[in-house]
């Protein structure tokens, strides 16, 4: 926290040279806003479920030389969390119509960015438990589960990448136990064995190298 904070005067950089594309999280309403404070080459739109209801086209103008992503919302209507590796089929069938629902609207913001291939889609698969880590065993079936419900969703219009994820996510209030993609062997196997992409959270990853005793640079050199 600096002196500079609390002063009405603003510094700001207006371009950035960095070996990769670079790019902010923005939400509909402050994405004017927040892309005009200098050259991005994209923005990832982090979406609600909400968001889904509105028209992109209300927010996004004039922006044909900027790419973008998404995030896919994890939390839906009715508390539901998104989950494609959940062993209750109905709960899995609803979790495959939202993602229906989320590459729908991905096409919707595509429409507003007409130069771009496919946007990425970052993805928070599912596969957590509420009282413990699963069996290899189990963790295997989820695998599974999950490979078969990516089967059943059309995505050639996006590129899912499923988000690597951290041991204890937090969910209403209270810690769960996250099992998939979480483990870089595995995650190495799984893309290996369906061509699946990845989004590389180093936050989540790093919770994890702390948690197992795992070295951050190894991980990323397994999964890269």
């Amino acid at each position: 926290f600096f002196e500079s904070d609390l002063n009405k005067t603003l510094s700001r950089r207006t371009s950035y040279e960095f070996s990769r594309p670079y790019g902010i999280p923005v939400r509909y309403h402050d994405f004017k806003d927040m892309s005009s404070k200098g050259h991005l080459d994209f923005v990832e739109f982090h979406l609600s479920y909400q968001d889904l209801l509105l028209s992109p086209s209300d927010f996004i103008k004039g922006n044909k030389k900027m790419f973008f992503a998404v995030h896919a919302p994890e939390l839906f209507e009715g508390d539901h969390i998104l989950d494609l590796c959940s062993t209750d089929e109905i709960y899995r069938k609803t979790s495959i119509n939202h993602l229906k629902s989320i590459i729908d609207h991905c096409d919707l913001i595509g429409q507003c960015f007409p130069k771009q291939s496919p946007p990425i889609l970052v993805l928070n698969a599912g596969g957590w438990s509420k009282d413990g880590f699963l069996s290899n065993k189990d963790k295997q079936e989820r695998y599974n589960i999950l490979k078969d419900s990516l089967n059943k969703v059309n995505a050639e219009s996006v590129q899912i990448a499923i988000q690597t994820m951290p041991p204890f996510p937090w969910h209403f209030g209270g810690q769960s136990y996250h099992n998939l993609f979480v483990d870089p062997d595995e995650i190495n196997s799984f893309c290996s064995d369906t061509g699946a992409k990845i989004c590389l959270d180093v936050s989540h990853s790093m919770m994890a190298c702390n948690y197992y005793g795992w070295n951050l640079s190894s991980f990323v050199k397994k999964i890269g």
